[in-house]
């Protein structure tokens, strides 16, 4: 059985293009062009190089400069590497578009036990669906792990799916199999999200809540750690949210199943949330991967980071500049130079 979702963001990409180009003569005079996020303020912005430094121009106001319509050729690639920019660090024309904006489909892939783990749940959840009264099951990892040895727990799942595939009007329960599967494949991407994203901040949360008061320390680096502290704790708690309110749509499995093709569309448009939000973050996250133990310099520049990642994300833009400037002593200024 197969499902074809598309979200809207694939349904801007005509089926021939796949590579970022421009035809506007502008855009061949200077070489090593690029499209990506200003580092100042995550603004989708192009690239020029200028010698050893570069200018970066907003994508508006390249439209505007270039007068490029909006129905155009240009304007249309102009949308897609908007929309690409949501799903990779940054694209260089020549460069393949990223498939979220291509087919709908990850340009990613998660690790093989993410799919293991997905596939784990949806038989998990298959079996409470078959047994209702009876214990849940509370480990879906061992679930699996017990398939291996216990042919009962085999003929349960077995028995689990060609039910299934009755109360979904499929003809075979390899019909209802092959579409777990298929959530599971869509899925997976939500349980890499949760281990690469959820799974390291919530490291960063506790690593800065068990730090001893920092009590002597210069003021500056003392209000930057509580203010890291406080906002860090909020993104987490968002995120949290996030991953409870997907878990909440699809775990029910067999109303999952009766829904596959608006549950593939709703979890496809949350992994490309959540994914977007792992790109903001890498880069600090991987930061932290590297700090010593102790408040080394390196534990300080990765607290600064830190701190003007979540003040760009969760605070007003007013006051996370007004707060950067404070904390770097003057104004918080940029590397790039801005049309």
């Amino acid at each position: 059985m197969s499902i074809i979702a598309e979200d809207s963001q694939a349904a801007l990409a005509p089926r021939e293009v796949k590579l970022c180009q421009l035809h506007h003569r502008a855009f061949s005079v200077v070489p090593g062009i690029a499209f990506r996020r200003a580092a100042t303020d995550g603004e989708k912005v192009m690239v020029v190089p200028l010698g050893e430094r570069e200018a970066s121009v907003s994508m508006q106001a390249v439209r505007r400069e270039f007068n490029i319509a909006q129905d155009s050729d240009d304007g249309r690639m102009l949308s897609l590497i908007d929309a690409a920019l949501d799903h990779v660090p940054g694209i260089a024309l020549g460069e393949a578009l990223p498939q979220e904006v291509l087919s709908g489909d990850a340009s990613w892939q998660p690790e093989p036990r993410h799919l293991w783990l997905a596939a784990a749940r949806l038989r998990a959840g298959l079996l409470s669906w078959l047994r209702p009264g009876r214990e849940m099951v509370q480990d879906p990892a061992q679930l699996m792990e017990n398939l291996v040895t216990d042919p009962d727990l085999r003929e349960q799942v077995q028995a689990a799916f060609e039910q299934a595939a009755h109360a979904l009007g499929l003809p075979r329960a390899e019909d209802a199999l092959a579409l777990v599967d298929q959530l599971a494949k869509e899925l997976s991407h939500i349980e890499a999200l949760r281990d690469w994203l959820l799974g390291r901040v919530q490291s960063l949360v506790r690593l800065l809540a068990a730090l001893p008061p920092q009590r002597g320390q210069d003021r500056q680096r003392s209000e930057m750690l509580q203010r890291v502290g406080f906002l860090a704790s909020t993104a987490l708690r968002q995120l949290r949210d996030h991953f409870d309110v997907i878990d909440a749509q699809t775990g029910e499995v067999m109303a999952t199943l009766r829904n596959a093709e608006q549950q593939i569309l709703f979890i496809r448009q949350n992994r490309n949330e959540l994914h977007s939000e792992l790109l903001a973050w890498k880069d600090v996250l991987d930061a932290w991967d590297h700090v010593p133990e102790g408040q080394s310099e390196a534990f300080w520049e990765a607290l600064s980071a830190t701190y003007h990642l979540l003040a760009q994300r969760h605070l007003p833009q007013s006051a996370w500049r007004r707060s950067l400037a404070e904390m770097q002593g003057g104004t918080a200024r940029g590397q790039e130079m801005h049309w």
